[in-house]
């Protein structure tokens, strides 16, 4: 977690059930996903990402994306700078 701070990122640690949605939608600021357990899949535009435990994203900001959450659920750090 020190790493992230250093990178002036201020991480939160979230969790969903099994097929939680994130329906589309934005934010003004960068946000970084680091996957602890289970998989999501975060969907944009351009790309689906496929994200498994150890995997970092990084979302640009105004970056209209969407996410669905793997049959085994998901732990993720999510922080913004």
């Amino acid at each position: 977690m020190d790493a992230l701070e250093e990178e002036r990122f201020s991480p939160i640690k979230v969790s969903n059930g099994a097929g939680y949605t994130y329906q589309e939608h934005s934010h003004p600021e960068e946000k970084l996903m680091v996957i602890l357990e289970g998989e999501v899949d975060v969907i944009t535009k351009e790309k689906t990402y496929s994200c498994k435990p150890g995997d970092k994203l990084i979302l640009p900001g105004n970056l209209v994306h969407s996410a669905v959450v793997g049959e085994d659920g998901c732990t993720f750090f999510w922080a913004q700078r």
